[in-house]
Order: C-alpha cells, then sequence, then structure tokens
C-alpha cells in the first residue's frame, strides 16, 4: 500500500476549480453542511463575510466558546437564512467543535466543509499565518460559484473522500513542502497510536510528511467516518492554555487522508483559479531561483536527477571504484559533473580531460589529454559534454581501447 504522500504526488491529484464560472444548480443542497468554528471576537465580521456567500439550501452550523462571538452572530440581522448557532465548552478548540459538537450535523450530510479561525500568538510568523489562514478560506468556500465548482467535482469522482485546500507559500511557512521530520513535528508518535487505535488501514510512514495541516476541508463524510465513529469526550482533549504542539489535535489534523485511504478514498487539494495564478507565479519564481542555485552550486542541470536516484548510485559507486576519476570535458557540463560529485556525493576527482584545453588549471585542477590519461593506473573517466558531443567523445575513448568510462548524464547515453 502507498503512503498518502506518495499518492497525492504520482497521480497528480491537484484540482484547480472556477470561482466565476456559473454552475449548474447544486444537486439537494440540504445534502450539504458547512461546519464553522470561531473563537476570536475582533476577526468575526471577516469569517461572515464567507457565510453570507454559501448557496442557500446548504445547512450551516457555527460553533464558539466565546460568548461574544456567538452573540455578535445571533445578532447579526444580515442574514437572510437560518443557523444553527451552538455553544460549546472551552476545551479542544475547533477539533471538538469538529468531532463532538457537530458529530450529529456531520453524519446526517453526504458532503460537509470544515473551518474555524487562527491567530499566531508569535509576532515573527504573524504574516505568514494570515497568508495561511486566508488561502485555507478561499480555497474551501470562495463564494457561491466555487462552492458549486467543489461539490460538482465530488459528485463527478466518486474515488474523491478528502478535498484539503492548498496552503499559500510564506517567507518562513511553506507547510506545503516540509521535509518529514519537520512535517510530523513531535506528532508521528501520537499520529500513529491513533491510526492503530481507529483500526485504520494504512500506510503511514515517518520518513513521507503528512499532507493536512489546519484541519481545514472538504470531505465525503463517509470517508471520514471512522473518525467520527469514536466516541470523542471534551476531556480527551488538553485543557487551556493547550500545548502548541505534540496534542492529540495534532495528531487528528495529520491523520485525515490516512483515514479516507483507509474508507477506500482518496485525498485531493483543491485551490480556486484566481489563487492559482498568484500561487503558480509564486512557485515559478521560486522553481527559478531554485534551478539557478542547483545549477550553480550543485551541478544538477536536469530535473531527473533530483529524482533518480539510481543514477545518483550509478555515479558515486564509478567514484568509490576508481582511486582516480577524471572528467572528460572542461566545459559547463564538466564543471558541473565535478560539483555535482563534490556537492551531492562528497567525492573528489583528480583533473579533466580535454583536447583543447590541455596543460591548464580549472578548478585547481589539471586538465590533461587522452594519451596522459592512459598513462594512469586505477582510473577512470565520466564524460560530462553536451549532447551533441557525446558520441563524438565516445568515439575517441574507445579508439583509444579504453574501457573503463561512464557518462555524466544519463539521458544523453548511459554505460
Amino acid at each position: 500500500m502507498k503512503n498518502v504522500y506518495q499518492i497525492r504526488n504520482t497521480e497528480g491529484d491537484f484540482y484547480v476549480l472556477p470561482t466565476r464560472c456559473k454552475q449548474e444548480e447544486i444537486r439537494n443542497p440540504n445534502r450539504i453542511g458547512i461546519i464553522i468554528y470561531l473563537y476570536y471576537y475582533e476577526d468575526v465580521q471577516k469569517y461572515l463575510a464567507y457565510i453570507k456567500k454559501i448557496p442557500q439550501g446548504i445547512d450551516i452550523m457555527i460553533i464558539s466558546s466565546n460568548d461574544d462571538v456567538l452573540r455578535c452572530v445571533k445578532q447579526n440581522d444580515s442574514f437572510d437564512r437560518e443557523l444553527k448557532v451552538i455553544c460549546k465548552p472551552n476545551r479542544g478548540r475547533d477539533v471538538s467543535a469538529l468531532l463532538i459538537t457537530a458529530k450529529d450535523f456531520v453524519l446526517s450530510h453526504e458532503y460537509i466543509a470544515f473551518l474555524h479561525d487562527k491567530k499566531e500568538k508569535n509576532k515573527f510568523y504573524y504574516n505568514d499565518t494570515s497568508m495561511w489562514t486566508h488561502s485555507m478560506w478561499e480555497n474551501t468556500i470562495n463564494g457561491k460559484e466555487y462552492i458549486g465548482s467543489v461539490i460538482s467535482l465530488l459528485d463527478r469522482n466518486s474515488s474523491i473522500g478528502l478535498a484539503l485546500p492548498i496552503i499559500d507559500i510564506g517567507d518562513y511557512m511553506m507547510l506545503g513542502f516540509l521535509p518529514p521530520e519537520d512535517g510530523w513535528s513531535v506528532n508521528y508518535e501520537n499520529t500513529k497510536h491513533l491510526s492503530e487505535e481507529l483500526h485504520l488501514n494504512c500506510e503511514i510512514r515517518e520518513d513521507y510528511p503528512p499532507i493536512s495541516y489546519g484541519t481545514m476541508f472538504w470531505c465525503r463524510t463517509q470517508a471520514l467516518k471512522k473518525l467520527f465513529d469514536r466516541s470523542w469526550r471534551f476531556e480527551d482533549f488538553q485543557e487551556e492554555p493547550m500545548d502548541d504542539d505534540g496534542t492529540i489535535s495534532h495528531a487528528i489534523e495529520r491523520i485525515l487522508p490516512y483515514v479516507a485511504q483507509d474508507a477506500g478514498y482518496k485525498t485531493c487539494m483543491i485551490m480556486n483559479d484566481i489563487f492559482a495564478g498568484s500561487y503558480l507565479g509564486k512557485l515559478h519564481a521560486m522553481m527559478d531561483e531554485f534551478w539557478k542555485n542547483t545549477r550553480e552550486e550543485m551541478g544538477i542541470l536536469y530535473p531527473y536527477q533530483i529524482f533518480e536516484y539510481e543514477d545518483r548510485e550509478r555515479i558515486a559507486r564509478f567514484c568509490r571504484e576508481n582511486p582516480h576519476v577524471y572528467i572528460y570535458g572542461a566545459g559547463k557540463v564538466g564543471k558541473a559533473c565535478n560539483k555535482y560529485i563534490t556537492k551531492v556525493l562528497g567525492k573528489t576527482i583528480s583533473g579533466y580531460i580535454d583536447k583543447n584545453k590541455h596543460g591548464q588549471i580549472l578548478d585547481g585542477l589539471p586538465i590533461i589529454t587522452l594519451d596522459e590519461f592512459k598513462t594512469l593506473d586505477d582510473a577512470g573517466i565520466i564524460v560530462a559534454v553536451g549532447a551533441s558531443l557525446i558520441d563524438e567523445v565516445i568515439n575517441l575513448i574507445r579508439e583509444a581501447r579504453i574501457k573503463n568510462y561512464i557518462t555524466y548524464l544519463s539521458c544523453v547515453g548511459r554505460d
């Protein structure tokens, strides 16, 4: 069984959904429920603006532990619909609101969305957290047309059980691109324990990061039913002040896609088309800088060099087996090869071979000819030239009766 991180990345379960395209009327909207947990009174009006955009017929439940928030919602006369407004104990925050207070509401609907407010305590991360919260709301319930797009996606794709809003890229927070140790933080063991408690048949691995953060989503209720079937109590959650990490809430935040996998459903990522334009622009700028740095600092010229671990081992093995390694080619590809061997593989080369530059020094190493190379013992050649020269160079090496060589770029001829 594949891990949900692998499945999402290999199967391309990312969807950009329209926000302004007129949708067909949502079929039987009362089968859909949206649950919103609000706590911070100073931000209530911002979130009420989203709620006003929800299509008629969809059931809405608003939950809070803050009397001022509850009063504000109840006294707001701008809603032209009935809202279920519920008070809950101030324990377990948004997660207990979902799993305990809203349980019956959830199980009475085919699809649900869940959202909540969030406030950053650390001023250092304030802007990034604001961007994160904004992207979660914008990519969950942007407006009537977008919600219609999400429901249409779920109606058309019965294999999708959980739809997670894409998370924006901040200056310090990159929740969509965390390494496993940062994604799990201190929550791997408690997530694994919860998985065993729920008897999930899934692949939770510490070497793959979780893919759900923030506990905001759309789901097919059946996909998360096993999580709701557990008899949660408010006492299961830590009393306030709740720790910033390592609690049962943080495990639940990460376990959602695994619960869906156990139920036989896939998890996808969704974003609205307006957000996608900005997001792709950021990604492109980051990738442009990333490739510049990997070329200049690590000698990585092509995407396959990042993903092909077997190719990396092929070159590393050649370097281990040959006490003296020379790179044929003292141009751009040859210099990139040296950086790759030095920075990525942690090996060193003895020099370069180039018929036009012999006698010179490059990167502090001598450039020799093939004839000079033939006098050396325990030496091998890595051919590192452009695609247009590869056949010519290999022919020269073979004519010199040299057999111990490989190519640097596997895409232009692997030996």
